[in-house]
Parts: structure tokens; C-alpha cells; sequence
């Protein structure tokens, strides 16, 4: 039994070490881009979920089908950045925004990630006030 897991371990470590940094979110770029271009065939009604661009990520690389939660954590990310619209549920892709489409993926990424780090210095310098006074 514990080496059918560590078979399974030791096969998503040699998939992951195979995709670099960025790699994984490369590939959903490439099917969201395809998706707005209308080369992305859905049946009717179905939404590009984390499960399908897995599915469609799968089958067109050369590699394991890729986990559709690391799928769906890159595009709450780019909700979050403002690059993407999103249907709740299921959770899906719906858009590149207009922001996107007008700042680019990297540059929203950029922003959010400086107002993430000026948030943390603010709740960092507030706890160190905080602190002082009660010190005082």
C-alpha cells in the first residue's frame, strides 16, 4: 500500500519538476487566449471551468493533466488583479476584462502584488504602534 502512494507521489513531483515557474499559468493564458478567439469548442451551455482548461491543457501538451485547483487559483488571481471576469458558479472563466485588455496580464499582477506588499506594511506598522502604546 505505501508504495502505490509514494508511486503516485513520486509521479506528480516528476510532473511538476517538468513545469517551470509561470509554466502552468503560460498554458492557461494559451487556452483563455483560444477560448476568446473562438477556437475552443464547449458544448452548449458548458462554462471553461478549472476542469475543462485541465482537460484541454492535458490533452494538447505533452504531460499529465494538470491539477484543475492550481487551474482555478490562477484565475482567482487574475479576478483578483482585475484581468479577469469570472462566473461564480461553477466557477469558471468568462473574459479577459477591459482592464486586462488594456494593462495586461502582467502589469495588473504587478499592481496587485505592491498593493498586497503596502498592505502588510501598513498592518505591520500598526501592530508595532499598537504595541508601543500599550508598552507606554
Amino acid at each position: 500500500m505505501a508504495t502505490k502512494e509514494k508511486d503516485k507521489t513520486d509521479k506528480r513531483k516528476d510532473s511538476e519538476a517538468r513545469r517551470g515557474h509561470g509554466a502552468l499559468e503560460a498554458l492557461v493564458v494559451s487556452v483563455t487566449d483560444a477560448f476568446e478567439a473562438g477556437n475552443v469548442d464547449l458544448p452548449d451551455g458548458k462554462l471553461l471551468t478549472p476542469q475543462r482548461i485541465a482537460t484541454i491543457i492535458g490533452e494538447k501538451a505533452d504531460e499529465d493533466k494538470p491539477s484543475a485547483g492550481a487551474i482555478a487559483a490562477i484565475l482567482k488571481r487574475w479576478d483578483e488583479a482585475g484581468y479577469a471576469l469570472t462566473h461564480a458558479k461553477p466557477y469558471a472563466f468568462k473574459a479577459v476584462g477591459a482592464r486586462g485588455k488594456k494593462q495586461g496580464l502582467e502589469d495588473l499582477k504587478a499592481k496587485l502584488k505592491e498593493k498586497k506588499k503596502a498592505e502588510r506594511a501598513k498592518e505591520r506598522e500598526e501592530a508595532k504602534t499598537a504595541k508601543e502604546a500599550e508598552a507606554s
